[in-house]
């Protein structure tokens, strides 16, 4: 497993943050451990192991995410990557979905050495190979996809303006096909693919992007510009902003979670399969009334409460 990250049961309490509570993670005065936890000479039964769940289960959906995990090891102390996050869900991960259950996270408790011990053949749920190949051959593409934007973005030394053309012209050609824009508005065949790209590139990697993304003979045009911005300079809000206003499109002033799972699929350049209880964690914080819809201020919030849970941090090195 990553050097340096201990497995949750080694670990004192922390400061845990829920939307809408200011609780903490209660701990005894004397040792700093989860209150009703096993000392370090105990052993964890299994209201223990389920108590500790429960409490890293921020979302309360049953399941732990990334953005669970790299935030309780941000709250102790450790500055973990994305990489090493996917490598802790890949050890536990039985399903395939990109979430551990309760079954694998306390088989993981229970085992002497969850760094070695193939621990997870006491769960009684099988990995379905099937699953487990589909969903390694697309974080394999994801990985591609990152890899040739971060190279082209680089090599064009592309810029926060360079991102706001691209969408500017996608826009204006999208409200004034039709009198009412659909995601079929954005949907963009290859000439039309190469209208939008930075007019100093025009190279092959701008095909490969194209093929990379593209749905039958057309890409979404806003997946191309979003893909883009994850490398580029914007703040949290500007990207936001830039997100809301490509996928809201009606104008409502509202995104219901089919463009918010579209949105998410576009940052973490992943199938939407894959992306859709990340979105449903993001709207159960963001929408606070419950209407099933959020606001620009309700996205810019929620993306500041859950960092990297709607714009994956990319890897430094992409950069250089």
């Amino acid at each position: 497993g990553p050097r340096d990250v201990s497995f949750p049961r080694d670990q004192r309490a922390v400061p845990s943050y829920v939307a809408d509570k200011t609780d903490t993670i209660p701990a005894t005065p004397e040792s700093g451990a989860v209150e009703g936890s096993p000392s370090d000479d105990e052993e964890w039964n299994e209201e223990d192991i389920r108590r500790s769940f429960q409490r890293i289960d921020l979302d309360n959906n049953g399941y732990l995410g990334a953005a669970e995990i790299r935030h309780i090891l941000i709250m102790m102390g450790e500055h973990v990557s994305e990489e090493e996050v996917d490598t802790m869900i890949a050890m536990l991960d039985t399903k395939g979905d990109g979430q551990i259950g309760y079954l694998q996270f306390k088989a993981m408790v229970e085992s002497e050495d969850p760094a070695k011990e193939n621990f997870l053949e006491k769960v009684d749920s099988v990995k379905d190979s099937a699953v487990s190949q589909r969903r390694a051959d697309s974080l394999n593409k994801t990985s591609k996809k990152r890899e040739v934007l971060a190279r082209m973005a680089g090599t064009c030394n592309l810029v926060k303006e360079d991102v706001l053309r691209m969408w500017d012209v996608l826009r204006q050609r999208a409200f004034s096909s039709s009198t009412k824009v659909t995601p079929n508005s954005f949907m963009l065949g290859y000439s039309e693919y190469m209208v939008i790209m930075p007019i100093f590139d025009k190279t092959s990697e701008a095909r490969c992007i194209f093929d990379m993304l593209r749905k039958g003979q057309h890409v979404d045009g806003r997946e191309v510009v979003m893909s883009f911005s994850n490398y580029v300079d914007f703040s949290n809000e500007e990207r936001c902003r830039l997100a809301f206003d490509m996928y809201d499109e009606d104008l409502s002033g509202y995104l219901s979670l089919d463009e918010v799972e579209a949105i998410m699929s576009s940052t973490h350049l992943i199938a939407r399969e894959y992306i859709k209880k990340k979105a449903q964690a993001l709207m159960r914080c963001a929408d606070e009334d419950g209407s099933g819809n959020i606001t620009i201020d309700e996205l810019i919030v929620a993306s500041e409460r859950l960092p990297n849970l709607i714009f994956p941090k990319q890897p430094s090195d992409d950069f250089k």
